[in-house]
């Protein structure tokens, strides 16, 4: 597996001025595209049906394959670690969901992972969502009191739909987030909405170069 020469340099392009951006799709994917495009050899090309065990196994490999990267780099159970995970669960789909944003997300409880994923393709479900689902009882995760770890900003712009109302009624405890959605219509709204919902925001997490 290819060594990741810095993490650092992935991170200092999170700290680029998104008024200079064209919009969240771009900032993200460039972000991720530049950072990462050298560093997984297990790929998640293989699109041909699978049963949901199978799908829960496939899962737990990459998961695995995150793991190892991260805690190369930070302690596991920190916060840097479980950030890492998430940045490079949205790899997995920075292709395919273009020009929307690959946002990887990962849940932990009680410092275990319970739930990771990312944007979904085709205008499917955004990662906070997709990381909470259980495909093996085709129902959602008891994410409840968890720690979401969220690359980019929720969404706060789709009413009912929207990842902030997602978190608030599923009763997670804290949500950490790296970068701040320059997108106008989220722009810091989500991370209001959140925190009026009584949930602990921390924000800014690897997305400056210390």
């Amino acid at each position: 597996m290819n060594q990741l020469r810095s993490l650092s340099s992935l991170f200092s392009l999170l700290q680029a001025d998104s008024s200079k951006d064209q919009g969240t799709g771009r900032l993200l994917n460039q972000t991720l595209l530049c950072g990462l495009s050298n560093l997984i050899t297990y790929s998640h090309q293989d699109t041909s049906p699978v049963s949901h065990a199978a799908q829960e196994t496939r899962q737990q490999e990459q998961l695995r394959v995150f793991q190892n990267i991260a805690q190369q780099y930070f302690p596991p159970g920190s916060d840097p670690y479980y950030m890492t995970i998430a940045i490079l669960a949205g790899h997995q789909q920075v292709k395919s969901v273009r020009p929307n944003p690959a946002v990887g997300c990962v849940y932990v409880k009680d410092q275990q992972i319970i739930g990771w994923g990312h944007t979904e393709p085709d205008g499917g479900d955004h990662g906070e969502v997709s990381a909470a689902f259980d495909h093996r009882r085709n129902t959602f995760k008891d994410i409840s009191g968890a720690t979401a770890y969220v690359i980019l900003e929720p969404c706060c712009h789709r009413g009912p739909q929207s990842c902030t109302e997602f978190l608030t009624n599923r009763h997670v405890q804290r949500v950490v987030i790296s970068a701040e959605d320059p997108d106008i219509r989220v722009s810091g709204g989500g991370i209001k909405a959140l925190r009026a919902a009584g949930i602990r925001v921390d924000v800014g997490l690897l997305n400056k170069v210390t």
